[in-house]
């Protein structure tokens, strides 16, 4: 990852190595940090063009960071990953590897 954006994360609050993707980077990132501004500002940061961290990469469980805000009612994060005009084509309906969608996550967890 471009030393640039380690500093800004680490700038966040959010301690990265240089080589681990981006894409890991994100999805950890909603797994381990509360519904804070600097949770949305890192996710926005990790969303930026220049990093290109693809909002649909998945674990091994099929977990997205869209999967994972839900569950975790991370209402910012959502906003910011399904707000009108994004260049992401968020998969609402796509299941994890137990066939639960994003949905089902965040009903599971009472965020609905």
């Amino acid at each position: 990852m471009d030393p640039t954006v380690v500093e800004l994360l680490a700038a966040q609050g959010c301690r990265v190595s240089p080589d681990v993707h981006p894409n890991e980077v994100l999805l950890r990132v909603v797994q381990l940090s509360g519904d804070t501004e600097n949770l949305t500002a890192i996710v926005e940061l990790l969303l930026d063009p220049q990093v290109n961290a693809d909002i649909s990469y998945k674990d091994e469980k099929g977990l997205s960071a869209l999967h994972v805000a839900a569950a975790r009612g991370r209402m910012g994060v959502l906003r910011h990953i399904l707000r009108d005009g994004s260049r992401f084509i968020a998969q609402v309906d796509d299941p994890i590897t137990d066939g639960q969608t994003a949905l089902h996550l965040a009903a599971n967890d009472g965020h609905i």
